[in-house]
Formats: structure tokens, sequence, C-alpha cells
């Protein structure tokens, strides 16, 4: 399948009872400085119409879905590991090529959980006033903050509480 098919089979399945294709061009023209018709939308769902980097990013963004995902075919046509997209030059890429690697993004989605928990927690202790060794120990070990960073955090709340005890 074209390259351009592929964008365009996303955009119109991905726009599609979410907003028409004259809401969706007004959207982009946001970031263009100048709305797309609703011919040029129709165009380019239909892979009629090359792809700029922006139209791209601005897609990507309208449609609330990570930027790769424009360049894979949608998940009822994919399963095949050997499908390609052809290129305009006529030099096949292979759809597993185009998907980020699952073990990745997976890893990544767990990540970014820990780092909002992390986080979370944050706000309630510092509204507290009750930081922890557990949760300056759990925040270093997450990666969410530089050794360097949490060994001054710690250093600090003992020195605080050192000196509210009396013991300094």
């Amino acid at each position: 399948m074209e390259l351009e098919k592929v964008i365009g089979a996303r955009i119109a399945a991905l726009r599609d009872g979410k907003m028409t294709q004259a809401e969706l061009g007004e959207r982009v023209g946001r970031y263009m400085g100048k709305p797309w018709s609703r011919q040029t939308v129709s165009a380019a769902e239909k892979g009629r119409r090359a792809f700029a980097a922006l139209d791209l990013l601005v897609l990507s963004v309208e449609l609330d879905v990570p930027l790769y995902s424009l360049f894979a075919p949608a998940p009822s046509e994919q399963g095949d590991e050997d499908k390609e997209v052809e290129t305009p030059g006529g030099i096949p890429i292979p759809v597993k090529r185009l998907l980020p690697d699952q073990g990745t993004a997976d890893v990544q989605q767990e990540q970014l959980k820990a780092a909002l928990t992390l986080l979370s927690e944050a706000a309630l202790i510092i509204a507290a006033g009750t930081p922890s060794y557990d949760f300056i120990g759990r925040l270093l070990s997450s990666g969410v903050l530089p050794l360097e960073q949490g060994t001054l955090i710690s250093n600090i709340w003992t020195a605080t509480n050192r000196r509210e005890s009396g013991s300094l």
C-alpha cells in the first residue's frame, strides 16, 4: 500500500465519528495559519496529497495519537508481519519498522505510571510536611530524580528533621 494512502486511511479512521472533515480542516488551520478546506481533508484521507512534516505533527496532535501511528496501517489491516508500505520512490518499508517495539512501549508506560504515582505521593507528603526515607528511597530507585538531586533532597530533609528535633 502506498504511504500516502496508509496515512490518509489512518486520518479518516481516527477522525470518523469525532469530527467532520471541515472541523478537522479548521483545527489544522489554527497551526498552519490557514485552514484546510473540506476538499483538502478529503484528498488527504484518500491518499491524494503529499504530507509535510508539520502536516503530520499537527494531525497527530489534533487526532490525539502518537505521530508514528499515522504511518502504519490501521490495526485491522495489520497482523501480517511481512506487510510493506510503498514509498513514492517505489522502495517498500516493512510495517514492523513503522511501529514501536511493544516491549519498549510497555516499559515506558510502566515507568510513566510509576513516576506519576510518585509525584502524586510527593504532593501529599509535601503538603503534610512529612517526607520519609522510604519515599526518598523509592523516588531515587525509580529514576525520576537524578541521584545527585535525590541525595540533596535527602540531606536537606535530614538536616531539617535534626533542627526541628533539636539534635543540631
